[in-house]
């Protein structure tokens, strides 16, 4: 809020620069911001913008140009210098821009008639000049690039966690199945060697006293 509010300040001394040129000339404060700022982005509003200041600048000169005290003339200025109030410091600069542009407008006027009558110069000398004064004054305020609240950022996105990679998958059942009957067919088979061995150990032990009781017994 206060970084906001600052900007604010920065900018209103602009708005109302601008809105000063802006009751001389309609035109001026926003084709000063679409030639130094580039606003709006659309590249072919600005150059209409700025072709309708130089139409404006011409216009001016002729005599049958409707006054700038008249209600249009006045709404126009007041719109045109309030939305480049609005770019510099926001709502505030808008309502500063604005009153200032219909305050300049009566003045400006004033001063160009009196001017007129004091000093014989013609009409159109006059309204050169106030042109001067104008791009003066809009270039003037303008020279530091203008104090608008930037765009805020989006914080930078945490980068998603990687997933951890995934445990081995165990034997399959079968497998398992597998190797407990090979076990179990390895035991019987042991088990079988060690049964015929018994078996054979017992038919030699049994055929040897068989023989034994065989032989004649020795005559004395």
């Amino acid at each position: 809020m206060a970084r906001k509010r600052r900007r604010t300040r920065r900018g209103l001394p602009t708005a109302i620069g601008l809105g000063l040129a802006g009751g001389m000339r309609t035109f001026i404060p926003p084709a000063t911001i679409a030639l130094r700022d580039r606003r709006p982005r659309s590249r072919l509003l600005r150059l209409t913008i700025v072709l309708a200041s130089a139409g404006e600048l011409a216009a001016d000169k002729y005599p049958g140009t409707p006054t700038r005290t008249a209600p249009p003339g006045l709404a126009g200025r007041f719109a045109a210098s309030g939305s480049v109030g609005w770019v510099c410091a926001g709502p505030i600069g808008a309502v500063f821009a604005g009153a200032t542009a219909v305050g300049s407008a009566f003045l400006m006027h004033s001063v160009r008639a009196g001017l007129g009558e004091r000093t014989g110069l013609p009409d159109p000398v006059l309204g050169a000049l106030e042109d001067s004064l104008a791009l003066g004054i809009a270039r003037a305020v303008t020279l530091k690039p203008l104090a608008v609240a930037p765009a805020v950022a989006k914080p930078a996105a945490d980068p998603p966690p990687v997933a951890p990679p995934p445990p081995a998958a165990p034997p399959p059942p079968a497998a398992k199945a597998g190797k407990a009957a090979t076990g179990r067919k390895a035991g019987k088979a042991a088990t079988g060697r060690k049964a015929a061995t018994g078996r054979k150990a017992a038919t030699g032990r049994k055929a040897a006293t068989g023989r034994k009781a065989r032989t004649p017994a020795k005559v004395a």
